[in-house]
């Protein structure tokens, strides 16, 4: 009960469980007093309606009764990603004090996960991927400008890599990865956001063996996942590994390390 208390009162906008007061917009949408500072003088991240100070009373009692706040959450969800080392993330803060996700824009966008493309707006989206998906969501805090996730993948043919990424100041990131047939590695990283948004956001991806002597890496700007790259053939935006390149870095076993590194842009900190 509370795992849906949770994903029900949470804030849309920073994915926190409320701590004190809590807003709502004229359609009754909820956001935490923190980030009601930000948004007051805007509209509504998830239905554009503006905001007239009115706050949620029941709400508020009812999270001072939950046994766990959000720095208390734990996640216990396994993803099928499994980390090989721990996360990594730069603490030098650019800029700003302190770095939050940008806002959500209008519109409806597809889940990437298990070719569910089941379309929703962006505060419904992460809801959804817990309780549709949560073998495949791995949410972390972060508080600098990089994160950095490494696993060790099985190379075999025809098999697909697939994991939700919610990243505390940065927002929610889809990871896809696909062996196809004959062999060839693609991957890609999508996110929760317009195009515009997401380009302010680069991602990194270097192949490497189990000892790190050979490598492939490849770096290109995030993707709104509104964009549909094509996993079964050559996309100019995806990262690509041929069959003889894959078999170079897997010729002593049939595992390789993927490393994905997601990094906000200068660019980022000039958006209003």
């Amino acid at each position: 009960i509370y795992k849906k208390l949770e994903t029900i009162m949470h804030c849309p906008i920073c994915f926190n469980m409320p701590e004190a007061s809590i807003f709502l917009c004229k359609n009754g949408h909820p956001v935490c007093d923190n980030c009601y500072e930000q948004v007051r003088q805007n509209d509504c991240p998830v239905c554009k309606f503006p905001f007239y100070g009115t706050r949620n009373f029941l709400a508020e009692d009812i999270i001072q009764i939950i046994p766990f706040l959000c720095s208390d959450v734990q996640n216990n969800s396994v993803v099928p990603l499994q980390s090989s080392v721990e996360n990594k993330t730069d603490s030098t803060l650019p800029i700003k004090e302190k770095i939050i996700p940008p806002r959500y824009c209008s519109g409806n966008f597809p889940c990437q996960l298990r070719s569910c493309l089941k379309e929703l707006c962006a505060g419904r989206m992460l809801p959804h991927i817990r309780y549709h998906h949560s073998s495949m969501l791995n949410e972390v805090i972060n508080s600098g400008r990089k994160y950095k996730e490494v696993w060790q993948l099985d190379y075999e043919n025809d098999k697909s890599y697939e994991t939700a990424i919610q990243i505390s100041n940065m927002g929610l990131f889809f990871f896809l990865a696909k062996i196809d047939t004959r062999g060839y590695l693609r991957s890609v990283v999508l996110m929760l956001a317009s195009d515009e948004v997401a380009s302010d956001f680069s991602y990194k991806i270097k192949i490497s063996d189990t000892s790190g002597c050979r490598t492939l890496s490849y770096k290109n700007k995030v993707l709104s996942c509104r964009e549909n790259p094509v996993m079964d053939q050559s996309d100019d935006r995806c990262f690509e590994a041929c069959c003889r390149d894959m078999s170079k870095i897997c010729v002593n076993d049939n595992n390789f390390n993927c490393t994905l590194v997601i990094e906000i842009l200068d660019s980022y900190f000039l958006l209003p």
